[in-house]
């Protein structure tokens, strides 16, 4: 009788932690700032006509490589090669709602843009200048700029900047707090300092409205960098 109690109390000990196993394998995975968990999609190569912000037309550099991915099938994320990788410029557009009040809180907080900042360059990171706000000529817009000043003597000086826009019109939903919707963050390091002003980009960003326009666009300036390029490295 004892040893067949032993083996009950043996096997609910392990059904209970096979219970356990499995809602921890459940709540693995990606999760955001919040803890909640995220679906993602994996990343995949995508032309850069196919993106969902205008940005590729108005970045003073070459996007020579795009990745698209989907968070919780409402967030689109794209990620794109400046330049041959001297830079990274990746997006993250809310299409259908809007980010948190917590999520604008951050934005607008300097000594979190400091910490990305640092976070960015990790070990190579020396110092930064002076931080700009960044604004949009038409939009809601939060965040900031900065030229920063790194140990790698190999890569020179860089550009890092991380901002929050309002980018859609007000919707129609009664508890819509014309909160942001597109968060956008931006590096770049050159060898000899040739850092691009990406200043006018990022105060003009906007959704693309006339696809067929913007890859008209996107073509004519394509030409114009093959051009200019041709013959360099």
């Amino acid at each position: 009788m004892i040893g067949r109690k032993a083996a009950v109390s043996s096997a609910a000990r392990l059904a209970v932690a096979a219970v356990l196993a499995l809602a921890a394998a459940c709540q693995a995975g990606p999760v955001d700032k919040g803890g909640r968990r995220v679906q993602l999609s994996e990343w995949k190569a995508i032309d850069v006509a196919d993106v969902d912000l205008d940005l590729p037309l108005l970045v003073p550099a070459r996007v020579t490589a795009v990745q698209y991915q989907n968070r919780d099938n409402q967030i689109n994320h794209h990620r794109m090669e400046l330049d041959g990788g001297k830079g990274t410029l990746v997006t993250e557009h809310f299409s259908t709602a809007w980010y948190s009040d917590a999520t604008e809180g951050r934005m607008g907080d300097i000594a979190v843009f400091k910490a990305a900042l640092a976070r960015r360059f990790e070990r190579s990171f020396a110092n930064f200048g002076e931080i700009r706000e960044i604004t949009h000529s038409r939009r809601k817009a939060i965040g900031f700029a900065a030229d920063v000043t790194i140990t790698d003597p190999g890569r020179g000086k860089c550009f890092f900047a991380i901002a929050a826009y309002r980018l859609k019109e007000r919707t129609g939903y009664g508890n819509g707090p014309g909160n942001v919707d597109t968060v956008v963050t931006l590096g770049y390091c050159d060898v000899d300092g040739n850092i691009p002003d990406f200043s006018r980009a990022l105060a003009n960003v906007d959704v693309v409205a006339d696809r067929a326009a913007f890859a008209a666009a996107l073509a004519e300036k394509r030409a114009g960098e093959a051009s200019q390029y041709s013959g360099r490295p």
